[in-house]
């Protein structure tokens, strides 16, 4: 039998995954031909020119400058200034007979330029310029240097193995299975189904995971942390677009219903409905981005009984405790981890995925821990007011005594008022989970006790809406 199970996990392994080869990207292919002087001399520079939609030209003649968008004038003026060179630009076909002022002039016509509709970021198209059904495209993703690295000899990298290892707690199987999530997404830029909860005391290590390893390996630019101010903002569209790695931490703010539901697109949707600002959104933005959880909190968000989206796993302790894994202080560790990136990209390119694993959540202790005390914090608030647990309610005597009066008031009728429910809630659920919507309440009060809080069991009084209790 457990020679069936290891035959099986090889045979997932062979399941075919796309290698995408990033160092095949093309960089600076704009150049429709080569017949051209002045756009010749752009294009050896590393520089380029392309025409917007608008029929203005984008450029930039330096490799360091930032791209701009210019008149035909301007941008005869720097050609003169940049290269010492004659140029106008014409609005037009080539003409077999040109006019010349003199023979020194370079001609440029619109038609010897591409024309890009929109830039895009595609990681899956290994060009910085490309067509598609004819129109042309900016690609904003480039990969970085890590990426480009091949399978091929490298060291062991020690440091981030180690630090890895402690971030698991030293657990062989949870070391495979943090290894091959990353492994999978390093290789092909296709985010897993799952997003890991590293769960652990601050100090463990879970910033220099993200700050000095995921960060360079997916680039600077297109990796984020997302806290409690960016996910209370209306913008979540230029938090999220263009990104390849999301770190949630301390995100107190995902136990709140709707984000809850922001939450779970971002882990397994390939787009999802955000604003940006100053922005008309004309469609969907598309998710990239593989998503790891960090937090200090043993719940940091809330799980479903039926999740199949987070694996929660517990770090050891703060690495000031073992020495910094030998280290001996942050600087030394740090210094290791990144003369050690080169490798670990290596050792992501060389790891044998397994497919299904790397979609696949764990069901560990410390996720039932947090599906558990999700549903416990319903069920013992549902006993109290079907049994009438008086004790229950001191908390709502303290900080709202005509809260208190009228709930049991309501009691003795054997009923309780609607709109009291979440008011009562709301006080003795402490912490962050006072968040929980009323809409949200209700859905768990109704799949506890279906009989007592549908609408078939209420009663209109005075304008209020009373579900009856049980005598």
């Amino acid at each position: 039998m457990l020679k069936d199970r290891f035959d099986e996990k090889e045979d997932r392994k062979k399941v075919h995954l796309d290698y995408i080869d990033y160092s095949q990207y093309k960089y600076n292919n704009w150049l429709l031909g080569n017949n051209n002087i002045a756009l010749n001399a752009l294009y050896e520079k590393g520089c380029f020119m392309f025409l917007t939609r608008n029929v203005t030209i984008y450029c930039k003649f330096s490799k360091n400058e930032i791209p701009i968008e210019l008149t035909f004038k301007k941008v005869e003026q720097r050609f003169l200034s940049e290269f010492k060179m004659i140029v106008k630009i014409i609005n037009d076909l080539p003409k077999t007979i040109i006019n010349k002022e003199d023979d020194s002039t370079s001609y440029i016509f619109t038609p010897e330029l591409i024309t890009i509709q929109y830039e895009r970021f595609n990681p899956y198209i290994l060009k910085e310029f490309y067509c598609i059904d004819g129109s042309y495209y900016k690609n904003t993703f480039k990969p970085t240097k890590y990426m480009k690295l091949h399978a091929e000899s490298y060291r062991e990298p020690r440091a981030i193995l180690a630090l890895i290892n402690h971030l698991v707690r030293y657990d062989r199987y949870r070391f495979d299975y943090f290894i091959n999530w990353v492994a999978y997404f390093f290789k092909n830029l296709k985010k897993s189904q799952v997003s890991i909860v590293l769960l652990g005391k601050q100090g463990a290590g879970k910033g220099i995971l993200f700050n000095n390893i995921i960060t360079p390996l997916f680039g600077e630019e297109y990796s984020t942390t997302i806290n409690d101010a960016s996910l209370n903002t209306n913008f979540k569209g230029g938090i999220i677009k263009n990104k390849l790695f999301f770190n949630f931490d301390e995100s107190s703010d995902a136990k709140r219903s709707s984000t809850k539901n922001f939450l779970k697109a971002i882990v397994t949707n390939k787009s999802v409905s955000a604003e940006e600002k100053n922005k008309t959104m004309e469609s969907e933005i598309e998710l990239f981005a593989q998503s790891l959880f960090t937090s200090n909190d043993p719940n940091p968000i809330e799980i479903e009984e039926s999740d199949r989206r987070y694996t929660v796993i517990t770090t050891a302790d703060n690495l000031t405790y073992s020495n910094f894994l030998g280290y001996k202080n942050y600087d030394n560790l740090a210094y290791a981890i990144e003369d050690e990136l080169e490798d670990f990209a290596k050792h992501l390119k060389a790891y044998p995925i397994d497919i299904v694993l790397a979609n696949e959540a764990l069901f560990t202790p410390e996720k039932n821990a947090i599906i558990s005390s999700c549903t416990d914090m319903f069920k013992d608030f549902i006993n109290a007011i079907v049994n009438v647990d008086a004790k229950y309610f001191d908390e709502v005597y303290d900080e709202n005594i005509f809260l208190y009066d009228e709930l049991f008031k309501d009691f003795d009728r054997n009923r309780i008022k609607k709109q009291n429910i979440h008011k009562a809630f709301l006080i003795l659920a402490k912490g962050e989970r006072n968040k929980v919507s009323a809409k949200r309440l209700l859905k768990q009060m109704r799949l506890h006790q279906p009989d007592i809080f549908e609408d078939y069991n209420t009663k209109l009084s005075n304008g209020n809406i009373y579900y009856l209790l049980p005598y």
